[in-house]
Order: C-alpha cells, then sequence, then structure tokens
C-alpha cells in the first residue's frame, strides 16, 4: 500500500489548500494519507481543530518530512512540491496554482470541497449583504503602506458594511473612525475568534471587498460570495472551485 505525508504549516487558508491537495492525491492513487504539521514560523500557527487529521507517519517517515525534500528540489529549480522515497510521497507546498488541481476530474474535486466546507460548518447561503476584509500587518512590508493601504481602503467604504481585520486597533484612529461613521459602516469584532469563527464570519456576507487573504478565498469559495480578487493565478483557481461546486 502507497503512502502520502503530508506537512501542513500557516494558517488556516495555507493549510486548506495543503490539505485539499493531500486529500485529492491521496484519493487518486490509492494511497493511505498521513501528516504532521510545522510550528517552525514566526506566527506558529497551529494545525486547523475542525478539519479531519489523518494518522501522523511514521518515526521515519517524520523524519523524511523534516528534511523537506520538495523545497530542496525547488531551491534547486526543479519546482517539485511531490516526493517520492521508497515508496512514500512527501507532499509539502502552497498548492495554490491552477495546475496544481488540473489532473483532477470535476466530480472527486467537488466532492473534497464539500467535505471541507461541512467540516468547516460554513453556509452556502450568506446572511449579510456587504463586507470589507482588511487583511493588514504581514501582507505589507512598513507600517506607513499599511496605512496607506487603509486609508484608499476606507475611502471606498459602501453603505452599512461589515468591516473584519486582522487589525481592529487601526480602526481607532479619527480618521478611520470618521470613514467609518460617514458611511453607516461597522467594524466586526474578531479578536476572541478562532481563524475557523473569522473564516465562517467572512463567509456570512454576500459581497466582500478585499485584498487577496487566502483566508477570504476559502470563505468565498465555500458559501459561494462574490468577491474582489486581484491575485489573477488565485482569481482563476477561484473560479475552478466556484464552477466544480456549482456542478
Amino acid at each position: 500500500m502507497n503512502h502520502v505525508v503530508v506537512r501542513t504549516h500557516g494558517g488556516l487558508g495555507n493549510q486548506i489548500f495543503q490539505l485539499l491537495y493531500a486529500r485529492l492525491h491521496a484519493r487518486r492513487s490509492g494511497a493511505v494519507l498521513f501528516e504532521t504539521h510545522d510550528l517552525r514560523y514566526p506566527h506558529a500557527f497551529g494545525r486547523s481543530v475542525e478539519i479531519a487529521s489523518a494518522p501522523a507517519p511514521s518515526a521515519f517517515g517524520r523524519a523524511l518530512s523534516v528534511l523537506r525534500l520538495p523545497k530542496l528540489a525547488t531551491r534547486l529549480n526543479l519546482h517539485c512540491d511531490a516526493i517520492t522515497v521508497f515508496g512514500t510521497t512527501y507532499l509539502d507546498g502552497y498548492f495554490q496554482r491552477v495546475t496544481d488541481y488540473a489532473g483532477f476530474d470535476d466530480e472527486t474535486l467537488r466532492r473534497e470541497l464539500i467535505r471541507l466546507r461541512d467540516e468547516l460548518k460554513v453556509s452556502d447561503a450568506p446572511i449579510h449583504a456587504r463586507g470589507m476584509h482588511l487583511r493588514l500587518g504581514d501582507f505589507f512590508t512598513s507600517d506607513a503602506a499599511v496605512t496607506a493601504h487603509l486609508n484608499k481602503r476606507l475611502a471606498n467604504l459602501g453603505h452599512d458594511t461589515g468591516i473584519v481585520t486582522n487589525e481592529e486597533a487601526r480602526l481607532n484612529t479619527p480618521l478611520a473612525a470618521a470613514a467609518i461613521a460617514a458611511n453607516g459602516a461597522r467594524v466586526v469584532a474578531t479578536g476572541d475568534m478562532t481563524p475557523e469563527q473569522v473564516l465562517r464570519t467572512l463567509a456570512s456576507f454576500r459581497h466582500i471587498d478585499g485584498n487577496d487573504s487566502t483566508l477570504l478565498f476559502w470563505a468565498s469559495v465555500l458559501s459561494g460570495m462574490t468577491c474582489e480578487y486581484r491575485n489573477p493565478e488565485l482569481r482563476a483557481l477561484r473560479e475552478r472551485f466556484l464552477h466544480v461546486l456549482k456542478g
């Protein structure tokens, strides 16, 4: 029996991509899926507790996964997110390209997307009209860039918009408060939410003005909401997933 070992890392949005790809890869090859989670990142995001987990690999499998062979291959310009050693395939990547999913048929992809939607308890019937997702902080290289982006986005606030952001304190300035009040907008408090709860909050809007976060990607795919997505690769992948779900 073949085995597949996926190394998950990063926040919830990244983990969903990694686990979706791993499940699809294992199903296509008739392999048993194992997984290990990497906390050696600045934010040390934990593994999602709501997405069903696969068993941990053997000690030997964990040791090979730690070597991150696919990453080493990529640094050698081999661009390989999957490497097979002694019958076990090791997956280590972001899996956010349209080409990553080209080899999977629509029905299998649809089944796994619905499974994720059920595990994460995302409704495909959003109840709120308009939202704005402000992913700040690590998206930018300087505080000045964050401020400039925030001011530009707030200038385009629509009436009665629910604002979801990972840095709510930045909305406490007089300029931000004035823009929010002038448009009858509101800040949706998410500071005490889990990443899964934030995902469901984003998914509760029928339309969101966002700035290309992977969390918004999955909220929009799993709920069917509309959103502005500017990254061309992720926009094309989002369209593929939505087409598959509409079946």
